[in-house]
């Protein structure tokens, strides 16, 4: 585990339970609302569960600030809990023009003492939206209950990864993720799919 986290219930991920269950995350949020980082023309390797007012995200955040420029794809996933106000700064995240630029905005202006991000609320937030995010947050409730979560494809599997990892395990994942995404490109080296070609049942 990381060494800083919310937790809001949890479930072990080390069960043949916990595993199912990291599968269906992975697919779930593939298709839920989020931030894309990375080239649009990768693949999906990592996705990071985030809450817009939880500081250990925000350490999170600033640990992956080196790695903006990684040539591989990582979406961040907002998700809505302890307070009612993350559904709103979560759909405002990505809902703008740039979510990338509103989750900087969000980062950049938090206030740790307070534990508030600094993007405001939006406040009507449509239908279609907050139910994916809410049906996100239920996911990750239901997968370990922590955030931040990273998953992310270790070769032939899903790994997991809670809390903020120390910069050098960080940086290992990050090089690895990176090497594969090179092979895969080259094609030389090829993962089992665990995402399906459409939405998840």
């Amino acid at each position: 585990m990381g060494k800083g986290c919310q937790n809001w219930g949890a479930m072990p991920l080390a069960t043949p339970q916990g595993e199912a269950d990291m599968r269906r995350a992975w697919r779930i949020l593939l298709h839920g609302p989020a931030v894309r980082q990375g080239p649009l023309n990768v693949p999906v390797v990592a996705e990071i569960a985030f809450n817009p007012d939880c500081p250990f995200c925000h350490a999170l955040w600033v640990r992956m600030q080196p790695y903006r420029h990684s040539p591989i794809g990582i979406r961040w996933l907002p998700i809505s809990a302890r307070r009612r106000s993350t559904l709103g700064k979560g759909a405002a995240i990505v809902m703008a023009h740039d979510p990338l630029k509103a989750q900087a905005f969000n980062e950049e202006r938090f206030n740790v003492a307070r534990r508030e991000g600094g993007i405001a609320p939006l406040d009507h937030v449509p239908p279609a939206v907050r139910d994916a995010i809410w049906h996100d947050t239920w996911c990750m409730k239901r997968l370990d209950g922590v955030v931040p979560t990273i998953l992310f494809r270790d070769k032939q599997e899903l790994s997991a990864m809670v809390g903020v990892p120390a910069r050098k395990k960080l940086a290992g994942i990050m090089r690895f993720l990176a090497w594969q995404e090179r092979m895969e490109l080259a094609g030389t080296y090829s993962r089992s799919p665990v995402a399906p070609s459409g939405p998840p049942g």
